[in-house]
């Protein structure tokens, strides 16, 4: 896929996928410094150590504190930015969902659900779709096909403009929507003297 846009005026909407592996406990610092140091936790007030800082601004924490997500592990020490031995570091459970990355083998790429050769997946469709738009946005194909593309874009909500110039496309793409429950009214345009 090439991501594009012909304006500063673009969209990117973070994508989650499930976890792979299971989720686990990871020491809540990461490596340099940030200013304001200090972070609260329980109540109580801790500074990261030497070199390093805490992983998630204070929303977050508080955030996944009320969620179970943060715990100190008391059978771990360090010392602090300040070279205060600290008895237990504190921790946070990986989410039940992971960012993506460019890699999307998670899922599949074509689909033959409408006997079209070159039929895309819904899935990708709908995550591309996710990805770079918002509600009531218009996504347009112009080489439709077998009419993924606008089929995902009315099932999100978004606006669409679909073209095509092969016959049997038309009429795929128009079945296709036609399945689709509570599909909003829409035309055929025939610009055109073709098949």
């Amino acid at each position: 896929l090439f991501w594009y846009s012909k304006s500063k005026n673009w969209i990117v909407n973070p994508q989650y996928k499930k976890r792979e592996k299971e989720q686990t406990w990871i020491n809540m610092h990461s490596p340099g410094e940030r200013h304001p140091p200090e972070r609260v936790l329980g109540g109580r007030m801790i500074y990261p150590p030497k070199g390093r800082h805490w992983t998630f601004i204070q929303e977050t924490i508080n955030e996944m504190e009320k969620s179970g997500r943060i715990r100190i592990n008391q059978s771990s020490e360090y010392f602090d930015m300040k070279g205060k031995k600290i008895k237990g570091m504190p921790q946070y459970l990986t989410s039940s969902e992971e960012l993506l990355d460019s890699n999307w083998t998670d899922i599949p790429g074509y689909s033959f659900s409408t006997g079209y050769p070159t039929e895309n997946s819904e899935q990708l469709l709908t995550r591309v779709i996710l990805s770079c738009c918002n509600e009531e946005d218009i996504v347009a194909d112009f080489f439709s096909g077998s009419g993924t593309t606008v089929a995902v874009a009315e099932k999100l909500k978004r606006r669409w403009i679909g073209v095509d110039i092969g016959k049997f496309s038309i009429h795929t793409i128009r079945k296709r929507l036609l399945d689709i429950p509570q599909c909003k009214p829409f035309e055929i345009l025939n610009l055109g003297n073709y098949q």
